[in-house]
């Protein structure tokens, strides 16, 4: 993959972080491979990337808002191994003068959520078992839980921002990319709550967002809109194919606040139990008072969902054995 939009690659970073290959870019940043020269290791430099049409108050947000996801990494992957780790953040300036802040991250192998799942598509696969789904997302329920109980919502949960890391004992999901966070509260961190606007702009994605991030009149956002994104993701992962199937703004807000449009297992044509059709049904439901309140309960509602199918199962096949 070639490309270096800041013409920073050959160049060391504050002393010790050197600048090696560009590896791609989203809506708002560029991500390049890098080493750092006293770990020896290497990491990921992600640097802000802003057109400068947006106006001065604007990327004053965005950059503000830079720094915010660097400290809210750090801080959370101090407690949680499956939060990508941040190491540091700073300014460096590019060859043609240009300020660019930047952020040093832990460089993980592997792939995307999302790069698993278009894999799989392409492959003709038509989803996972229960039991597998819940095996893989466990790290990355448990990173989003700990998040939430020291105030924090991620607010762009997607197969985008989830990582399957090859690790020593097999592939960890976990979580990235907390630049869209909200702090509810002090809590434990240190850091002080948000203001969650960016001047009108979309910063969320829309095939994975909640009825509230259409509409604020439907209600606030909380840890309650982490429950219903990951319940899309899980969805998705259960059927390799995505649940909000359309392009535009529009069409996934109708879905969303629809009430009569909440994707289920079973509206999705899977096979699954009552108990566990109701934990997805409450967890996408559009008053976000009815949905788990938190991706720690929602995902006790689901263990236990399962737990108890494995219990019924069981005991139907006592009662079919032969006297």
């Amino acid at each position: 993959m070639s490309g270096d939009p800041f013409g920073v690659i050959g160049s060391v970073i504050d002393g010790q972080f050197r600048v090696d290959q560009w590896v791609g870019e989203g809506g708002f940043s560029s991500v390049y491979k890098g080493f750092h020269l006293g770990l020896q290791e290497p990491i990921a430099i992600k640097c802000l990337k802003l057109p400068q049409s947006l106006g001065r108050e604007v990327i004053e947000q965005f950059q503000n808002r830079f720094r915010d996801e660097s400290r809210i990494a750090y801080r959370l992957s101090q407690g949680n191994l499956h939060i990508v780790r941040s190491i540091t953040s700073g300014t460096t300036t590019s060859p043609s003068g240009q300020l660019v802040p930047y952020m040093v991250l832990e460089w993980l192998e592997g792939m995307t959520l999302s790069q698993d799942l278009k894999k799989r598509r392409d492959a003709g696969m038509h989803g996972r078992t229960i039991e597998e789904v819940t095996q893989i997302f466990a790290p990355a329920a448990e990173a989003l839980a700990y998040a939430h109980a020291h105030g924090v919502v991620h607010r762009d949960i997607k197969p985008g921002n989830l990582f399957l890391a090859q690790t020593r004992e097999g592939f960890r999901l976990k979580v990235l990319d907390f630049g869209m966070a909200k702090i509810l509260s002090d809590g434990n961190l240190g850091i002080a709550p948000m203001a969650v606007s960016t001047a009108g702009i979309v910063v969320f994605s829309a095939p994975y967002a909640a009825p509230e991030q259409f509409d604020p009149k439907i209600g606030s956002i909380g840890t309650w809109t982490d429950v219903y994104s990951l319940a899309l993701v899980l969805l998705e992962a259960l059927t390799d194919k995505r649940v909000r199937n359309v392009d535009s703004l529009a069409e996934c807000l109708m879905q969303a606040v629809d009430p009569a449009k909440i994707p289920t297992p079973k509206r999705l044509g899977l096979q699954v139990s009552d108990a566990l059709d109701e934990v997805f049904a409450r967890a996408l439901a559009v008053n976000p008072r009815e949905r788990a309140q938190d991706v720690g309960e929602f995902w006790g509602q689901l263990r236990n969902a399962m737990l108890r199918d494995a219990e019924d199962q069981q005991n139907a096949n006592v009662d079919s054995m032969p006297p």
